[in-house]
This record gives structure tokens, C-alpha cells and sequence, in this order.
């Protein structure tokens, strides 16, 4: 079981997001990168070294217990994507880049991340599937494990803490800036809390829930309409 965290920040923030993932504990610190993840790994120490990957297309970055990804996004913003096998490394790194000045994050294991936000359905040729409700631009894509939600986008989505602290077993405010949502102390829970956790995305303003994308899809009857559903729901 491999356990996962997205942070996704403008790109003004690339140098703040490196210098923390640089400044970790040296288990989380890269010391190989690569600009493809099957690619040639060479020798990294510094933030600056991998500045010119990302803004060229992806970098790879690889430490002692965990494996990053970062990429320059279309959209102008920057994701950091983090991988490893024990969830107590992704829970150190998350909380290091949760303080930064944040657009959304989450940590949580693969397959919490796919049933939340993977829908897919066998159609005569072939299987159409992929991800959909990541544009946290238009709504919350949903809680995980653990979820940092900046302040603006809970006021501009009509997100009462009232409503978060509902589902979550802890809610803070750090620094007056982002909320840090921890749905459950351990992340392999996420079962036994499903089914609450999907009706509170269906039934809560301003977030995402797949259940409608679930629909959509259904109802599709060829692979242009299949694909008019993914662009709707990206």
C-alpha cells in the first residue's frame, strides 16, 4: 500500500515549496533527481537545481523514504506530488508544506484518492475512465485523510467550520490562513469511513462529490459524450 499527498500552490510559491521540502528531516530530503521518472537520476542539494526542471516541464526527486514529483501546471499553478510506503513520512512532509501559503492539499492512501475522485465505466470499446473533480478552482474536491483548505477558499465557498468539524476529528487554523483537516488518526480507516465521508460531499455546498459525474457517465451512450462527461467533471 502506497500512500500519496497533492499540495498545490502558485507559481510564486515554487522557491517556498522547495526550500521546505529541502529543509526536511534528511529521510525526506531528495538527493536524486531526474526531469522523467524512469529517467537518468544525477546528484541533487539545493532548490535552485531543480527550479529549471519544473519551469522546463516536471521534476523527480528522490529521498532516503519518500519520491516527489513536481510539476508547472497549464493552469499556472505548481503541484507537488509525494509518494512513499509508510504514512507517518507523508504525514511530516504534508504538515511541513500545509504552513506555506497553500491553494488546496491532501494526503491520504492511493485508494481513498481513487474512490473519491475516480470514476469509470466499460463502454462498447473499451473501458473510459480517469480522474475527475481536481479543479479546486471551482469547488473542494473533497476531504481526505488529511485535507489543508486556505481560509479564503472555505469563505469563498460558503464553507462553515461548523460543517468541517462535523467529519473531522481535528480542525486547525494555522496561522490564521489554512485549515488543517484530520479526518482519522490512521489513513488505512478510510474504509470504515466512506460512506459518511461521500454524503457529506454530495450533501455540502461547494464540494465536489462523483456521484453526479458517476451519473453522467452512465448515461453516456459513445466515446464523444463519455468525454464531454470528464472535461465537465475534470
Amino acid at each position: 500500500m502506497m500512500f500519496e499527498l497533492e499540495v498545490q500552490f502558485e507559481k510564486g510559491s515554487l522557491d517556498s515549496a522547495l526550500a521546505e521540502i529541502f529543509r526536511g528531516e534528511i529521510m525526506v530530503r531528495p538527493s536524486l533527481m531526474s526531469s522523467e521518472e524512469e529517467g537518468l537520476r544525477i546528484g541533487v542539494s539545493r532548490p535552485d537545481e531543480v527550479i529549471r526542471l519544473v519551469e522546463s516541464s516536471a521534476a523527480f526527486l528522490w529521498a532516503p523514504r519518500c519520491s516527489y514529483q513536481i510539476t508547472s501546471v497549464p493552469n499556472g499553478t505548481i503541484s507537488v506530488f509525494a509518494w512513499a510506503s509508510d504514512f507517518v513520512v507523508i504525514d511530516q512532509v504534508f504538515h511541513s508544506l500545509a504552513r506555506l501559503d497553500v491553494l488546496f492539499g491532501f494526503a491520504c492512501a492511493e485508494d481513498e484518492r481513487k474512490h473519491r475522485n475516480w470514476i469509470s465505466r466499460r463502454m462498447k470499446y473499451g473501458v473510459h475512465e480517469g480522474w475527475v473533480g481536481r479543479d479546486f478552482r471551482k469547488y473542494l474536491p473533497g476531504l481526505y485523510w488529511l485535507t489543508v483548505i486556505p481560509r479564503g477558499m472555505q469563505e469563498a465557498l460558503g464553507l462553515h467550520v461548523s460543517h468541517l468539524t462535523q467529519v473531522a476529528e481535528e480542525a486547525l487554523l494555522q496561522g490564521e490562513k489554512n485549515w488543517l483537516l484530520r479526518l482519522y488518526e490512521n489513513p488505512l480507516e478510510w474504509e470504515n469511513a466512506a460512506t459518511h465521508i461521500d454524503e457529506w460531499c454530495f450533501n455540502t455546498a461547494g464540494c465536489f462529490s462523483k456521484r453526479a459525474a458517476n451519473e453522467a457517465l452512465g448515461l453516456s451512450t459513445n466515446f464523444i459524450e463519455a468525454s464531454q462527461v470528464f472535461a465537465e467533471w475534470r
